[in-house]
């Protein structure tokens, strides 16, 4: 249970842009930026979630395995 979870939060916080960052790595004038476009959404889904969850005091073992 731990891994699909683990599984599909990577899916979830990459938002399909590692694919997209692939895709047009070769076609961009500054790679760079191309990097910070596809790293920045992702990461501040996740770091949204993440103050989410301290804020509110929130387990995630609650939140996934139903174990307090």
């Amino acid at each position: 249970m731990f891994n699909v979870f683990i599984s599909f939060s990577t899916l979830f916080f990459c938002l399909g842009l590692d694919q997209w960052y692939v895709r047009e790595y070769h076609g961009a004038n500054n790679k760079l930026q191309l990097f910070k476009e596809s790293l920045v959404p992702g990461f501040m889904s996740l770091t949204i979630v993440v103050l989410f969850l301290i804020f509110f005091d929130v387990s995630l073992s609650e939140l996934v395995f139903d174990y307090k």
